[in-house]
């Protein structure tokens, strides 16, 4: 039978987790033990309970206000008579809160430092962080975390930016990031060694209720995830696409688009639990993507090899053009009104960024048009010193690329070109993964 075939026969399926004969893989050693990963040879940071938000800062004596913020589009105020605000801009590293003063009854601002968290998981295993200055343009390492991996996959962050997640062969590793110094607390870990022996991709549903993770075999799984613990919570697993290396959620949680390098498509899931229902869209074709992106609340789906519009009603998704990339890798960037593609570029060699204008004015759907001047070497101005380009990444509010090469970071800022701002030095083993905080 065809992968194609299996798959049309495998779903639509809902099974209740009862029926289904599915029972949450074999945690190692015991259930949500620390010692799990400490045996692995993990230093770990004492427990700390989530923050109730990813930023605060306390006002000025006069008026005792504390303002927090859990994201750049909500805030609120903490005092006796406590009053909702708006975050009014994000710049330079800072978020400026308005809301009402209780004793005055007069509008307040604050404005908020926003830290920003770069996470880089290297070959050999290791897991640093670095605490990103935009305003100095200067990055300092997070407090020391000795985590090695053993069988390093990827970093990411989850929606709200309050968790790390780690794959390390069949486990993934949840981990809090302290809102001040980006030092990381364990909260959980997961195993799905019962079933695969690695996990390849890992997706957050947007608001971030649920979690799929793809396994190397041809398993999906799927897990309900507590932000205010931690803790993920295994829901069910069912066969969909053999080693699932593109993986991302719908912004509108309904359907999961998957990719392999050879098969990519669709299936519509439950958007309250994340639960499977039905295939609406797969295909197979000599070359397809390995990664699969969106960009916030839109439903274009941008590949390592094309563009897609997908219907937010049906699930069904429709080519509208290929990407030219540098290889299984791209990060999407949004600034001002702007939208930008990025892909580390290392075909035959080549030390460079490939950058891309995305939907430009007067132009189609998800078009793609490249930047003046790329590809950007890396090196800047000069070339010859510029390292291998292993990962993107982008800076949500602030227009910064960072491309991390086997021997630095270095920040572009994104306008209608690519520039170099600085090159920050690292010492690690090349990163496979990279991720930053919201």
């Amino acid at each position: 039978m065809s992968e194609i075939a299996r798959l049309t026969t495998a779903l639509p399926y809902q099974l209740p987790r009862a029926a289904s004969g599915v029972t949450e893989p074999e945690i190692l050693g015991e259930p949500k033990d620390r010692s799990v990963l400490a045996s692995m040879g993990a230093t770990l940071l004492p427990m700390a309970s989530p923050s109730a938000s990813a930023l605060s800062a306390t006002g000025e004596a006069t008026d005792l206000l504390t303002w927090s913020t859990d994201d750049p589009a909500t805030a609120t105020q903490s005092n006796s008579a406590t009053s909702a605000g708006v975050a009014t801009g994000v710049s330079e590293g800072s978020c400026l809160i308005t809301a009402v003063d209780p004793v005055t009854g007069l509008n307040a601002t604050r404005t908020l430092h926003v830290n920003f968290f770069l996470y880089l998981l290297g070959q050999g295993g290791e897991l640093i962080g670095r605490d990103i200055d935009l305003t100095a343009q200067t990055s300092v390492p997070t407090p020391n975390f000795a985590y090695v991996s053993s069988n390093p996959v990827r970093v990411l962050v989850d929606p709200a930016g309050r968790y790390l997640i780690l794959v390390d062969g069949p486990l993934i590793g949840i981990f809090l990031i302290d809102p001040a110094t980006g030092a990381l607390a364990f909260t959980d870990l997961e195993n799905v060694a019962a079933t695969s022996t690695a996990v390849r991709n890992v997706a957050f549903e947007p608001r971030g209720r649920f979690f799929y993770a793809s396994g190397d075999n041809d398993q999906l799984y799927l897990w309900s995830f507590d932000a205010a613990s931690g803790q993920a919570n295994f829901i069910l697993q069912g066969p969909v696409l053999t080693n699932t290396t593109g993986l991302v959620v719908h912004p509108n949680s309904r359907f999961v688009a998957l990719a392999n390098g050879t098969v990519q498509g669709i299936i519509e899931v439950d958007p309250d639990s994340g639960v499977f229902i039905q295939v609406t869209n797969f295909f197979q074709a000599p070359q397809t993507n390995a990664t699969w992106s969106f960009y916030p609340g839109e439903t274009i789906l941008y590949g390592d090899y094309s563009v897609a519009r997908v219907d937010p009603a049906v699930g069904s998704s429709i080519l509208l053009g290929f990407v030219i990339s540098g290889g299984p890798q791209i990060s999407l960037a949004i600034s001002g009104a702007q939208r930008y593609l990025f892909s580390p570029n290392r075909a035959n060699g080549a030390r460079s960024v490939l950058a891309y204008l995305v939907g430009a004015p007067g132009g189609n759907p998800g078009q793609l048009d490249p930047l003046p001047g790329s590809p950007y070497p890396t090196g800047g101005d000069n070339p010859p010193s510029g390292g291998i380009p292993l990962q993107t990444t982008v800076h949500p509010n602030q227009g910064i690329l960072f491309v991390v090469t086997n021997v630095d970071i270095e920040w572009h800022s994104i306008s209608d070109r690519l520039r170099l701002v600085l090159r920050d030095p690292l010492a690690m083993s090349p990163a496979v993964s990279a991720a930053g905080t919201p």
